[in-house]
């Protein structure tokens, strides 16, 4: 009788058992599964409890082509199975000997996929669109030191603080009760929203 674990060769698995333990979970045995739109991939997880473990060893059988020693002794040492399907059809399968291990793995796999948190403040990224910056102030490293501001496309002054900017944006923003956003603009291009006070309030790379 065979002993090894046998290679798949060329193709969707890694090894032999792999492609039978893929069977099962694909004939609804899966405790867990999650997939990217549009086709791209999937998760899923086995746990392998003794009905899992005879259905796969079925799986050899049925195909005339029954477990070796060793894949005998991988599916009874295993706890789970997680498999990721990708999407040009090549399945990877990774075998846990420890229950809490695969879980840990699993869990890992669901933040991926998770929806944000509605207690979170979702980012705007229409803030940091050219019409609104372009509507907004903009602070910006000047050339020889201090702080140039500008606005709706024009220069709105040169100030030696960034407090000096900001006071005068307050400034002209209560004069004219027009109350854009302001930006930052460092010296790499990354830019900050902030507020009127100085504090960040959302940034761009």
């Amino acid at each position: 009788m065979a002993k090894g674990i046998r290679s798949y060769g060329p193709g969707k698995y890694s090894k032999i058992i792999d492609g039978y333990a893929h069977d099962v979970a694909l004939d609804g045995a899966l405790d867990e599964e999650e997939s990217y739109p549009d086709g791209g991939g999937w998760y899923g997880l086995l746990l392998l409890d003794k009905q899992a473990r005879d259905a796969i060893r079925q799986a050899g059988h049925y195909a005339e082509d029954d477990l070796t020693k060793d894949e005998k002794n991988l599916l009874d040492d295993s706890a789970a199975v997680i498999f990721f399907e990708r999407s040009d059809g090549i399945v990877e399968v990774d075998w846990f000997e420890n229950k809490q291990e695969a879980l840990d793995a699993w869990t890992k796999i669901e933040e991926e996929f998770a929806e944000p948190d509605e207690d979170e403040p979702e980012e705007d990224d229409e803030a940091f669109s050219e019409e609104e910056m372009r509507e907004g102030y903009v602070i910006s490293d000047g050339r020889r030191g201090g702080y140039d501001v500008a606005h709706s496309g024009r220069s709105a002054g040169h100030y030696s603080s960034v407090e000096d900017a900001l006071d005068a944006i307050s400034d002209k923003m209560e004069k004219d009760q027009f109350f854009p956003n302001i930006y930052f603009v460092n010296d790499h291009g990354n830019v900050d929203l902030i507020d009127a006070n100085g504090k960040i309030i959302q940034s761009r790379v």
